[in-house]
């Protein structure tokens, strides 16, 4: 039984096609993965269909009365007020674009006790804080976590879950992984988390090119058979190419020949009987001639095209100041706000070169720490050193640039400049082309925002990079190029992740946060678990700077 079909739904944004004519249709209890590249309307979709936003053409028909519908948005955890990062409403039988029927989720202390319950089992433990402090307190996943919690307390019935992984540790991954199997309504879920979307989804939708196109089964299975499928095409665009190359030789030998037959029939003019039958010849040749060129154009108009390759970003980070070995020297630091303690008597250090993971359950103050490495916040206790030649590229796990204005040349500081040949190919190597970089940054989409944040990270040649959940909003591909530019580079990482693949491709040390200590890990082979427990570094934790 369909629930809600979307047909020929069109949205433009500046002159640009988003989606052209996108038709879906979403049945009772089906789970729904929406991939694609950045920028490819995925998160318009889901405002269309939430109601948030209305298409330039086409209609969103809920078939059902009284569909209840939580969607959570892709930013929530740069939660402010009650509201942001989540909306709730039910969608009464309707055709059309009606505006959905919005309902409070908090209209007594019993549906308050529902939330903190939620929270309770996605890992929020000090939430019933929350009124007192205000979401402040609270990181970016547990704000993530809070969002989806009150969407999940109203038992929806149509689960639209914008990267509801983003900022979200493993603790929590997993138990919305194990809730997701249990919820018996229907998703549609935008995730870029290949891991996620195998647990969780039974049919892929990828939207490019602003259309959308179906795969039955998880996104493994949708890869290998999209591998297949432009396997199989780009075979039989070959085998067009080879045909319209043979066709081509067949007119151009037999446009010789009818020129050959001509030139007979000129030299023969005086013998009648001759020049008649070359003459005939030659007219014989030009109609085959013209037959293999109708040919060749039906040909051309019924090949198959040549399939897209799927988009490359080669991303070189370089190192461009040298300094000493030591990067970063803490012992034991400690952090407290009021009578929460999130670290304690903690001690480490960062040589130059490092690439360093840091782990741990939301809340428990990663992102704290790069803060203070920043000198951005000090510690209660103890002392940090950070190397005065270090120059820091810090990017936050939150979406920085979302109400930033001017162009993408104005936030990467190239406005009113003649961009250097070095300049234009890290842009390009980012992904960020010339129709990108004139827009104004904040028109953007989310993934394309961190794309622009990560390279205006390398056009500043920092040689320390602080990264706050470096994935967060990027399609698979540029995770993919993310990873393997990291690995590259030459330069000092410290990086808070949740990504297992991530930080065993790109890590050689990893901090763990665990019984408010940060204590360094020295075995990486193995992808972390998901309550962290791995063999700690019982060597001295302060090197021998001789």
């Amino acid at each position: 039984m369909t629930l809600v079909s979307c047909r020929r739904v069109r949205k433009q944004f500046n002159g640009t096609d988003i989606l052209k004519g996108v038709d879906l249709d979403i049945e009772v209890g089906e789970r729904i993965g929406l991939v694609g590249p950045n920028g490819a309307g995925k998160t318009t979709l889901a405002r269309i269909i939430a109601g948030e936003m209305s298409p330039d053409s086409g209609s969103v028909t809920f078939w059902l009365p009284s569909v209840r519908v939580g969607y959570l948005r892709q930013c929530a955890g740069n939660l402010r007020l009650s509201s942001d990062g989540y909306s709730v409403f039910t969608a009464a039988k309707r055709s059309g674009l009606d505006a959905p029927i919005c309902e409070s989720v908090f209209d007594n202390p019993l549906e308050m006790c529902e939330l903190l319950r939620v929270a309770r089992q996605l890992g929020i433990q000090h939430v019933d804080q929350w009124s007192m402090q205000g979401p402040g307190s609270l990181s970016g996943g547990e704000r993530t976590k809070l969002a989806l919690a009150r969407v999940w307390s109203y038992e929806p019935d149509l689960l639209l879950l914008d990267e509801p992984t983003n900022n979200m540790d493993l603790n929590g991954i997993e138990w919305l992984i194990e809730q997701l199997n249990r919820y018996d309504g229907t998703i549609l879920v935008i995730s870029h988390d290949r891991h996620f979307l195998d647990q969780v989804v039974s049919r892929i939708v990828e939207l490019d090119g602003g259309i959308a196109t179906s795969y039955n089964g998880n996104y493994s299975f949708y890869r290998e058979e999209k591998a297949r499928l432009r396997a199989a095409q780009l075979k039989a665009y070959e085998t067009a190419r080879r045909e319209e190359e043979r066709l081509r030789e067949d007119i151009e030998r037999m446009k010789r020949w009818a020129a050959k037959a001509h030139r007979e029939a000129g030299k023969k003019s005086d013998i009648r009987s001759a020049w008649v039958g070359d003459r005939a010849k030659a007219k014989r040749l030009d109609r085959q001639v013209k037959a293999k060129i109708k040919r060749l154009e039906r040909h051309k108009s019924s090949a198959p095209e040549k399939p897209k390759d799927e988009p490359a970003i080669h991303i070189r980070l370089q190192d461009s100041v040298k300094h000493g070995r030591r990067l970063i020297y803490a012992e034991a630091i400690a952090k407290r706000y009021g009578d929460r303690t999130l670290f304690k008597n903690s001690s480490f250090y960062v040589l130059r070169g490092d690439k360093v993971g840091i782990v741990g359950p939301n809340g428990c103050g990663k992102t704290t720490l790069l803060k203070i490495v920043m000198g951005m916040e000090l510690p209660d206790e103890g002392e940090i050193w950070v190397s005065p030649s270090a120059r820091i590229g810090y990017l936050p796990q939150n979406d920085s640039l979302s109400t930033a204005s001017g162009s993408t040349l104005d936030v990467l500081g190239l406005s009113g400049k003649r961009l250097a040949s070095e300049e234009r190919a890290i842009l390009a190597q980012m992904g960020i082309g010339e129709d990108l970089v004139v827009r104004p940054v904040n028109s953007l989409s989310a993934g394309e925002r961190r794309k622009v944040a990560m390279a205006r990270l390398v056009i500043n040649q920092a040689n320390l990079l602080l990264l706050d959940e470096p994935t967060n909003h990027l399609d698979i591909y540029a995770r993919e190029q993310l990873e393997a530019a990291l690995v590259a580079y030459d330069g000092t990482i410290v990086m808070v992740s949740h990504d297992k693949h991530m930080l065993d491709t790109v890590c050689n040390r990893i901090l763990v946060f665990e019984d408010q200590q940060i204590r360094p890990v020295r075995d990486v082979s193995e992808p972390p678990d998901i309550d962290f427990d791995w063999e700690v570094d019982e060597g001295t934790l302060k090197p021998d700077w001789s």
